[in-house]
């Protein structure tokens, strides 16, 4: 089990994207971890690494609107 402090982002580059996914994001935050997930819209991204403290993930296919990146 993790005991360190919570992951926090602070930033998501791009803010937008197609619906159809595939967009490549960088999320800027810290405590991230190795074995991290992430998921946009409550779907899980793809192709996922961790490079000097930044996240890089591929967008799912979503929906219109806002998605929450966690």
């Amino acid at each position: 089990t993790y005991q360190g402090p919570a992951p926090v982002i602070s930033a998501v580059s791009p803010q937008v994207g197609p619906l159809a996914g595939g967009t490549t994001i960088l999320i800027y935050g810290s405590n991230f971890i190795a074995g991290f997930s992430v998921t946009v819209g409550g779907v899980p991204a793809t192709n996922l690494s961790l490079n000097n403290g930044v996240i890089s993930a591929r967008t799912p296919a979503g929906t219109q609107g806002p998605a929450t990146v966690t």
